[in-house]
């Protein structure tokens, strides 16, 4: 989850689930690698694994306890 996210018509983003397992936008067995997602993930990991972040695109991850983390900020809570 981020909070205070640069997106100009959201406060906060949420991925409770990071990566895809292919679409005509992903396709690197066949040269195609135009998806914005997965050329930000590769940027994010071209270092090495990151905490957050799948292992790689072509691997979705699941991040248990994400959507929970974003249900208790402050202007969905009232608190």
């Amino acid at each position: 989850m981020a909070r205070g996210t640069k997106i100009e018509w959201a406060d906060d983003t949420c991925n409770p689930e990071m990566g895809c397992d292919g679409c005509e936008l992903w396709d690197p067995k066949n040269g195609i690698k135009i998806c914005y997602a997965g050329l930000w993930i590769e940027r994010m990991l071209s270092k090495g694994p990151v905490e957050g972040y799948p292992p790689a695109f072509d691997q979705p991850t699941i991040f248990p306890g994400r959507v929970a983390e974003a249900a208790r900020a402050k202007d969905l809570t009232g608190t």
